[in-house]
C-alpha cells in the first residue's frame, strides 16, 4: 500500500467545512436514510454503551473532559447531508454539547431503565452532535455514564477511544497531538478504492460468494417480520479471565489465535442449531491500516463474512485449522468494502434480514483492561437493552481483568430464555473442547435444541 496519508485542508467546492465520506460512512446513510423511509427514524445504527464509576469523582472535571473530546476529534462535530446526489460531512464549529446530570437511586431500578430508555434516541444525520452522554448520580460514590453516537461518526472501537481520553485528562495526563483526523482517512481510503491494488482483493471475496449463498435457519420462538425493527436485547455473563487462559495455550499451540478458538465454537454452536453445514458469521474488523489512525475517532470497521463448510467428522483442532485458514485470507483482503461486496453480487435484498448474513462474532480486543483512576474505578453497566441489528450477535470484551461475554439478539423472533439457553450451550462447547480439544465435532453433544 504505496498511498501516503496526508493531512486535508480545503473541502469540496472551495468549501473548509465539507469533506467528502469513506466508504462505511456511505454503506451507514444509505442504511438511515432506506430505513427512515421505509419505517420512520433508525435507532439500529445508533451505539450506545453505558459503564459504572464506582468512587470519588469530580463530576464538573469529569464533564469538561468529555467536551474536550467532541474538541478534540473533528467526526464527533461532523453531520451529513447529500447535494446532488453527492453525500457529503460537514465538520461543524458550532453546536450544542449534551451532558445532562441527574440523581436518580440505585434502589429505583424502573425509574432508571425509563430514564436510560428515552435517553437513547435516534439522531437527525443533518443536525449536530451526533453523539451525546449523560451522567447518573445512584449512590454517593456510584454513576452511572452512558455514551450514545450515531455509528456514522464512531465504531466500537472509537468508544473505548473515547472513554480512555476522557480518563487520561482527568488523571491531568497529557495526550498526543493528532496528526491526522478521520477526513484525511476518507479522503485516503477513496483514493485507495480507485487503485489496481484493491482489484485481486475485490475477487477474492466476489469468488467467494459467486455460488447460492446460504441462509442460516434456526428455530425462532416468532415469526420473522418482514422489515427489520432492530428491537432486541442482550444477556452479559462476566467471566474471570482465568475461564479463558487454557483456551490462549490451546491457540498457541495450535499456532492459533484467542479469537480462532473461540469463533470456531460459535461455528459448532450455529451448526448444532441448524443443522447446516455452509455457514456465514459476519466479524468486525478495525480496518486501521496505518499506525497514524490508532488514536483517531470513526467509523472505520469493516464487515468480514466469514464463510466455511463444516465437517463434522474433523475434529475441533482440524476445524480451527480451517477456521484459521478462512481468517488469514479474509485479513489479507479487508480493504475491500462489505458494502460494494453487497453491491456487486446483485442479488434481491430480502428486507427481513441483514444481506448476507445474520449472526456475529466479535472479540474486542481493544484495551479497556485498566479503567481506573486513583479515586474510582469503571466496569461495564448492564442496563436495559433495546436494540439488535443482527438475529444474534455475541461479542466478548475484556474490562478491568473481567471477561464480558455479550449476547445481543433480536426480540422480534427469540424469547430471552431462548437467548439465554443458546449463550448457554456456547459456553458449554467452550468446556467440552477445554476438557478436550481433538473432540470430532459429531461426538459435541448434551444440548436441548
Amino acid at each position: 500500500m504505496s498511498l501516503e496519508l496526508k493531512k486535508i485542508t480545503t473541502g469540496i467546492n472551495q468549501d473548509s467545512h465539507c469533506f467528502d465520506i469513506s466508504k462505511a460512512q456511505n454503506r451507514m446513510y444509505i442504511i438511515e436514510a432506506i430505513y427512515t423511509s421505509l419505517i420512520g427514524p433508525n435507532i439500529g445504527n445508533v451505539a450506545t454503551e453505558a459503564f459504572l464509576i464506582e468512587g470519588e469523582l469530580d463530576t464538573n472535571k469529569f464533564k469538561l473532559c468529555y467536551e474536550a473530546m467532541i474538541s478534540r476529534h473533528e467526526s464527533l462535530r461532523s453531520t451529513f447531508f447529500t447535494i446532488e446526489n453527492k453525500i457529503l460531512q460537514k465538520i461543524n464549529s458550532e453546536y450544542i454539547i449534551t451532558f445532562p446530570e441527574v440523581y436518580i437511586p440505585e434502589e429505583k431500578k424502573d425509574e432508571l431503565d425509563e430514564y436510560i430508555d428515552t435517553f437513547i434516541q435516534p439522531f437527525n444525520l443533518e443536525m449536530p452532535l451526533l453523539i451525546k452522554a449523560t451522567l447518573i448520580q445512584i449512590n454517593s460514590k456510584k454513576y452511572i455514564f452512558i455514551l450514545s453516537m450515531h455509528h456514522i461518526i464512531g465504531d466500537g472501537y472509537s468508544l473505548s477511544i473515547i472513554l480512555k481520553e476522557i480518563l487520561k485528562l482527568y488523571n491531568d495526563e497529557k495526550l498526543p497531538d493528532l496528526d491526522f483526523q478521520y477526513k484525511d482517512f476518507a479522503y485516503w481510503q477513496n483514493k485507495l478504492m480507485e487503485a489496481e491494488y484493491i482489484i485481486p482483493k475485490r475477487d477474492y471475496w466476489v469468488n467467494r460468494f459467486c455460488q447460492e449463498i446460504p441462509l442460516l435457519k434456526i428455530k425462532t420462538d416468532f415469526k420473522r417480520p418482514p422489515l427489520k425493527t432492530y428491537q432486541g436485547d442482550r444477556i452479559i455473563i462476566v467471566e474471570e479471565l482465568d475461564f479463558f487462559e487454557s483456551f490462549n495455550l490451546l491457540a498457541m499451540e495450535s499456532y492459533s489465535s484467542m479469537f480462532i478458538v473461540l469463533l470456531s465454537a460459535y461455528y459448532v454452536l450455529l451448526f448444532k442449531y441448524s443443522g447446516q453445514k455452509d455457514i456465514i458469521i459476519g466479524s468486525p474488523i478495525a480496518c486501521r491500516p496505518k499506525k497514524e489512525l490508532e488514536n483517531i475517532v470513526g467509523m472505520f470497521v469493516n464487515m468480514l463474512p466469514l464463510r466455511i463448510n463444516i465437517n463434522e467428522n474433523c475434529t475441533f483442532l482440524e476445524f480451527m485449522e480451517s477456521v484459521r485458514g478462512i481468517c488469514f485470507d479474509a485479513y489479507e483482503n479487508q480493504e475491500y468494502q462489505f458494502n460494494d461486496l453487497v453491491s456487486e453480487l446483485h442479488f434481491k435484498r430480502d428486507m427481513s434480514r441483514n444481506p448476507i448474513f445474520d449472526y456475529v462474532f466479535a472479540l474486542q480486543n481493544f484495551d479497556m483492561s485498566d479503567l481506573k483512576s486513583k479515586d474510582f474505578i469503571i466496569n461495564l453497566y448492564d442496563y436495559k437493552y433495546s436494540i439488535s441489528r443482527f438475529d444474534a450477535s455475541l461479542s466478548i470484551m475484556v474490562i478491568n481483568d473481567k471477561a464480558n461475554i455479550i449476547f445481543e439478539y433480536s426480540t422480534d423472533i427469540f424469547t430471552k430464555s431462548t437467548a439465554k439457553r443458546i449463550l448457554m450451550d456456547y459456553l458449554k462447547i467452550l468446556r467440552i473442547i477445554k476438557a478436550n480439544s481433538n473432540i470430532k465435532i459429531i461426538d459435541i453433544e448434551g444440548f436441548d435444541f
